[in-house]
Parts: structure tokens; C-alpha cells; sequence
């Protein structure tokens, strides 16, 4: 699992491809969310939890491999209260669903090129926040990945890059400043609204390599480049009104760090560890989407093998950094929370 910057969930996962022959898989993982906001001396449950499914699939077609993998690439899931005079953090219910073709092709024992073709598939939802109610349509877009690979077999190494460019889904949104605590200010703007949010360029970097016997090392980087993706809802302000209910949301550029450790037991079981590190944008912010100043995260995992099928079990807990927000309505205070997330994962070989 990653909870990245901006409102990326998970990552793109490549592993499949490199499985020998034919294989599929699926995994099923909870969400548990403790990050409570308190605002004028009302603390609300901020984060909803979550339930992801992902389904993965690999053929050995000859020259090439083609797999399909699909993912939630990114989330926005908020409960907050929502009130004047109160905790004022927004709610929302909007997902984007992934699905990427990929295709490998060995060029020689050592290197692979990657490539792809995804679709993104916006979910309809709401935003409501204090400024009214944003009724999203559902919409799609397509993009691409491409990378490559380098593998010495002898030693376990196999070190990947992957590049995906940021792709833009345009929809319409229905706003209503009934929905909003300012619902007379902008009353005259109500109706369809063009909507344009993007996933971000994603560079991200994997490496592995047997350090002993039995035992590897791996490492991650991923790189979100959110500056250019913003989220934009075009409303103009009713003349004279108190309050603009444009959304124009641009999120911090984000990196993240993973380094960890993996044993094998025995000839079935293998097991392991890993901490990740991403950092936030400071322990201040303005924007009422913020809810954390980075994140550092534990995981831990075991994989059991039963004749050409694998039995995988995980979970991860995620330390979010203390952040005050400062929306306008006093300070919206996030401290000492976390997110816990489990899952399973089972795959076959054919």
C-alpha cells in the first residue's frame, strides 16, 4: 500500500511481470484510518476507512509477456464535520480506479523493456466543503508507462525505472451552495461546472538483490510531481459574494522512500520488514485537504507456498506527522494519528 502526496493511494505493481510463466493473483486489503481533526473545540474522525481490491494477471506469449494489473491510483475520502462555528473539514467520496496493460520484452538475459497503456477511471462522487456541494460526474482518461530493467539472475539483482506522465480527466461538476455553511453567498452560481483534475508524473525507481543466502534487500523511490496536476473546478463568483466556491487545489510535489529486508525460511515460508519515509510540506498548511505532514510507515509480511499457489499476509502502520490547518475558520489541529492497513494476497502459477 502507499498513501502518497496529493490524493494517490496505490502504486502501479510491476512484480507480476517478472513471475515465471503464467500467473495471476488477487489481494484484498482494509484501510483502518485513525486521524481525527479537532477545530473550535470539536474533534471529528476525518479519514474514511477503506476496502481495495486488486487483481493482477500475466501470460507468457513467446517474445513478450503481457500482463494487467488494476489499482486505486487515488482517493479522496474525508468525513469531516463539515459545520460553522465547528470543525469545518470537508467530506468527500471520489475514487480513481486504474487498470494498466503492460507488455515486457526481454532483450536479453539482463535487460527488459517495459511497456503501457492505462485507463483511469474517475468514480461519480461529492465533495462538499464549507463553500457548497460539488456533485462530480464520472469520466475516464488514458495514459501511459514505460520503463526497463536490468537483472543479474546469479544474485537476485533486478533494479527497474518506471515513468507514467500525467494524464488529465475532464468531467462536469454540479455545484450547490445549499450544501455549503455559506449557502446564501453564492447561490447564483449554481449548476454545471467544468472539472479538470490529472493523476501526476510518476517517476519511480525498484531495487533488490541477494545480500546472503536466503536473505534480499530491497528499495524504492517514487516521485509525484503534483505541481502540474491540480484540481480545478471553474465557477465564477456571484458579484459581490462572500465567498469565491472556485476550487483551484494544487498539491506538493511528494517523494517517498522505501527500504526493507526479505528472509526465506524455509522452502515454503519466507517473510518481511520494511520502513518507508515520505515528507511533508511543514507543519502548517492552508489547504483543507491536508491532514498529515508526511508519513513514516512499518511493514511487515509472510508469504506461505502450497504447490504452484502462494498464500501472502501483510500489514503496514503508517505514523502521520502533526500538521495545523488554517482554512479561514481557526486552526484545524491533526495530531497523533495514524493509518493501519491489512491485507492478503494469493496467487498461482500455470
Amino acid at each position: 500500500m502507499a498513501q502518497a502526496g496529493g490524493f494517490e493511494l496505490q502504486t502501479l505493481d510491476t512484480s507480476i511481470m517478472y513471475a515465471d510463466g503464467n500467473a495471476a493473483s488477487i489481494s484484498i486489503a482494509d484501510i483502518n484510518a485513525s486521524v481525527n481533526g479537532t477545530a473550535n473545540g470539536e474533534k471529528v474522525d476525518t479519514v474514511k476507512d477503506q476496502k481495495v481490491t486488486n487483481i493482477g494477471f500475466k501470460m507468457d506469449a513467446g517474445l513478450v509477456d503481457v500482463g494487467l494489473y488494476t489499482y486505486r491510483s487515488g482517493a479522496i475520502q474525508l468525513s469531516g464535520g463539515n459545520t460553522l462555528g465547528g470543525n469545518y473539514a470537508p467530506q468527500g467520496d471520489v475514487d480513481i480506479n486504474s487498470t494498466t496493460l503492460m507488455l515486457k520484452y526481454d532483450v536479453n538475459e539482463n535487460v527488459s523493456l517495459l511497456g503501457g497503456i492505462t485507463q483511469n477511471n474517475l468514480t461519480s462522487g461529492n465533495v462538499t466543503t464549507i463553500k457548497g456541494s460539488y456533485e462530480i460526474d464520472s469520466a475516464s482518461s488514458t495514459g501511459y508507462v514505460v520503463g526497463a530493467a536490468y537483472a543479474i539472475p546469479e544474485i537476485a539483482l533486478r533494479a527497474e525505472v518506471l515513468y507514467q506522465p500525467k494524464s488529465k480527466i475532464t468531467t462536469k461538476t454540479n455545484y450547490d451552495a445549499t450544501g455549503g455553511v455559506y449557502n446564501a453567498a453564492a447561490v447564483l452560481v449554481n449548476g454545471e461546472k467544468e472539472t479538470e483534475l490529472s493523476r501526476p508524473e510518476t517517476l519511480t525507481l525498484n531495487v533488490q538483490s541477494g545480500i546472503a543466502e536466503n536473505t534480499l534487500m530491497f528499495a524504492s523511490y517514487h516521485r509525484s510531481k503534483w505541481s502540474g496536476a491540480p484540481v480545478v473546478v471553474d465557477i465564477e463568483p456571484q458579484m459581490g459574494g462572500a465567498v469565491d466556491p472556485k476550487i483551484d487545489e494544487t498539491f506538493d510535489d511528494s517523494e517517498k522512500f522505501t527500504i526493507g529486508i526479505g528472509r526465506k525460511f524455509s522452502d515454503k515460508l519466507s517473510g518481511s520488514l520494511s520502513y518507508s519515509k515520505e515528507d511533508g510540506s511543514g507543519a502548517n498548511a492552508e489547504s483543507l485537504f491536508t491532514f498529515s505532514n508526511g508519513t513514516e510507515t512499518i511493514s511487515a509480511g509472510l508469504r506461505y507456498t502450497i504447490d504452484n499457489m502462494d498464500i501472502s499476509v501483510g500489514v503496514s502502520r503508517s505514523t502521520l506527522g502533526d500538521v495545523t490547518v488554517d482554512g479561514g475558520l481557526g486552526d484545524i489541529v491533526y495530531k497523533g494519528n495514524s493509518v493501519t492497513a491489512m491485507g492478503v494476497k494469493i496467487a498461482f502459477a500455470f
